[in-house]
């Protein structure tokens, strides 16, 4: 068997085609609306597709052709975190799609979800117990920084809130998606951004922040 299997309940596939894509990994209710909001608002400025996926996980033992004909022994009402997240982000107004994807593993196979699905963006939930190991999320992303299919926007949930945005900078590509996350939270919702950069003199800043 391949190393992950669409349950049968999921029958629209990612096309893959025109059009941006923002992926949300789902795995738990009390944080996902936060992430439906924030990614729905990337997808919503950039005339896009929410893909949200929720990746059900399978003993090691068990093969996932027998666990996709018994998915709701692995976890009952598997689909319920799909269809309110389907009726969250349709309140924005944009396309989404919803899958469902069975696999031995749960972290790797999200990156694997990214480059199937022809994702241009992922935002993913932080989790202080993954795997049970706390900061997990970024020391997995930290091994797997060679090869991120696209960007990844890892939320840490204290409630949204995008009246006001810091954006600390250093330059680089981190510092540009930032900035452009910010952008995109600013002429959805007229956030306050301010940015943020040490440097050695005053002047410096000032120029490094005006580029």
């Amino acid at each position: 068997m391949p190393a992950t299997a669409v349950s049968a309940a999921s029958t629209v596939q990612p096309d893959g085609g025109g059009g941006y894509r923002v992926m949300i990994p789902l795995a738990n209710p009390r944080t996902e609306k936060d992430l439906i909001t924030l990614a729905s608002t990337i997808a919503k400025q950039r005339g896009g597709t929410v893909d949200a996926v929720h990746i059900v996980t399978a003993p090691d033992q068990t093969s996932l052709q027998y666990a996709a004909d018994h998915i709701e022994n692995l976890e009952e009402d598997y689909h319920a975190l799909l269809d309110e997240a389907k009726r969250d982000t349709e309140t924005f107004g944009v396309d989404v799609e919803t899958h469902t994807i069975l696999s031995h593993r749960l972290f790797e196979e999200i990156f694997d979800a990214a480059r199937g699905h022809r994702a241009d963006f992922v935002v993913m939930n932080w989790e202080d117990d993954t795997h049970g190991s706390p900061g997990r999320v970024e020391s997995a992303l930290d091994e797997l920084t060679d090869g991120l299919p696209c960007d990844f926007l890892v939320m840490k949930d204290r409630g949204f809130e995008p009246e006001r945005i810091l954006v600390p900078t250093a330059g680089g590509p981190d510092s540009d998606l930032g900035a452009e996350v910010a952008k995109l939270l600013w002429s959805e919702y007229g956030s306050r951004v301010t940015l943020l950069h040490v440097a050695d003199s005053h002047d410096e800043g000032e120029a490094f922040l005006e580029a």
